[in-house]
């Protein structure tokens, strides 16, 4: 069985994304760096001669772009990893050598780098738009190349698009909570706004609505999307909180983690007095005590889909919202 680059990240103490730019041999990256990689490469057996194959066997290109506009939500968090992952296996089985770019919104967007890095490539691009708004893609369209959105809905885009079907995995969650006896259900809903988050909070409104509850706006604490900040504005939030909801639906994992650290050190018990659930299914899920109910996202489904999308391009774009799955783990309570 072929190692993965996972593997080879763990014996180098490196991210994937860094051994996959590596092994690709992007620039960047010094020779220190690349003698481990290869090392490892050869160590694990990743690919018959894995580092001369490559450029032989690969002839066409497939720009994974990484757009970053804040980076509070796209980092190096285990959802992104196993989405490049993702995304590199399926394009090495259809023959094509996988290259990362990172392009930050912060700086004035320049077309021309955007020219030059998909101009090797026959079949287009990927393009990750998880903090990306609308207007960042009126310059992408004057390129006149096909592409596929990765992570946003892009309401009013016309492309073909792969993202999480959101407000059903959100509405699950309630329903869950509902179906667990929980009537007084908060929402940690991130101060970060990226479309999907704003979609989560239309799937929480309408779970709400449907099961005749009120979504209070005291029980939805709108906190930070790192753990660090999450932690801080929960512990905030509980030292104002007077009427503190029996659940929480959080945004993400992530989030889910931070908030029930400062719970917890405010005396509140997990899920005795406070139930949760969160979103992304992430390994922390396991690592938290209690181990955390989710909902789980087809992330080797999606980056698979998107490959697919634009290699077998048709004359209509198409959006396929991949959905969740309920995960039941130790953070909720039945009443």
């Amino acid at each position: 069985m072929l190692s993965r680059i996972k593997d080879i990240a763990e014996l180098v103490s490196l991210s994937p994304a860094t051994v996959s730019m590596v092994l690709n041999n992007r620039p960047g990256f010094s020779d220190e760096t690349r003698a481990r990689v290869m090392e490892a490469a050869r160590q694990l057996n990743y690919l018959p001669a894995a580092t001369k194959r490559i450029a032989a066997d690969m002839t066409e290109n497939l720009p994974f772009v990484i757009c970053k506009r804040h980076g509070q939500v796209v980092s190096e968090t285990p959802f992104f990893s196993a989405l490049i992952e993702a995304i590199e296996y399926e394009s090495k089985n259809n023959g094509r050598n996988l290259s990362i770019h990172y392009i930050h919104m912060q700086n004035e967007f320049s077309i021309e780098s955007l020219r030059g890095i998909v101009a090797n490539s026959k079949c287009g691009f990927l393009l990750l738009a998880t903090e990306m708004e609308k207007a960042d893609c009126v310059a992408i369209e004057q390129l006149n190349v096909p592409y596929v959105l990765i992570d946003n809905a892009m309401l009013g885009v016309c492309a073909d698009k792969v993202l999480i079907s959101n407000r059903q995995g959100a509405y699950t969650a309630v329903e869950e909570l509902y179906r667990c006896g929980h009537r007084k259900i908060g929402y940690l809903h991130s101060s970060v706004w990226i479309s999907n988050f704003e979609e989560r909070e239309i799937g929480y409104r309408l779970a709400m609505q449907e099961h005749g509850l009120e979504a209070r706006e005291e029980w939805i604490a709108r906190i930070g999307s790192a753990h660090d900040t999450a932690y801080r504005d929960m512990l905030e939030y509980c030292g104002k909180c007077r009427n503190m909801p029996t659940a929480f639906f959080a945004d993400n994992d992530i989030i889910a983690m931070g908030a029930m650290k400062a719970l917890q050190e405010k005396g509140y018990r997990i899920p005795d007095d406070v139930s949760l659930i969160g979103f992304d299914d992430t390994p922390y899920c396991t690592m938290m005590t209690p181990n955390l109910s989710t909902m789980r996202v087809d992330i080797h489904n999606i980056g698979g889909v998107a490959v697919r999308l634009l290699l077998e391009r048709n004359n209509f774009r198409q959006k396929v919202a991949v959905e969740t799955e309920l995960i039941r783990r130790q953070s909720v309570r039945e009443l």
